[in-house]
């Protein structure tokens, strides 16, 4: 009897660990799709800059905004 309580009480302690490491793992899968969803994003919008760059002739002047000045 005392074996079957000793056995009880370090499955339910397992069982608990198991639990928390499940929460853990989901809540770093959840992380990592976000990760690449925002990856994906940036991904279109850099296509969507380089076809848009691509349509102006080769001779034609592109600058790019940074702050408060142009390069």
């Amino acid at each position: 009897l005392v074996n079957d309580s000793a056995t009880s009480v370090n499955n339910v302690t397992a069982s608990a660990r198991n639990r928390s490491s499940a929460n853990s793992i989901h809540h770093q899968l959840q992380v990592v799709r976000g990760q690449v969803a925002g990856k994906q994003r940036d991904n279109r919008l850099s296509q969507l800059t380089i076809t848009e760059l691509e349509s102006f002739p080769k001779d034609k002047n592109v600058y790019e905004g940074v702050g408060k000045m142009f390069m």
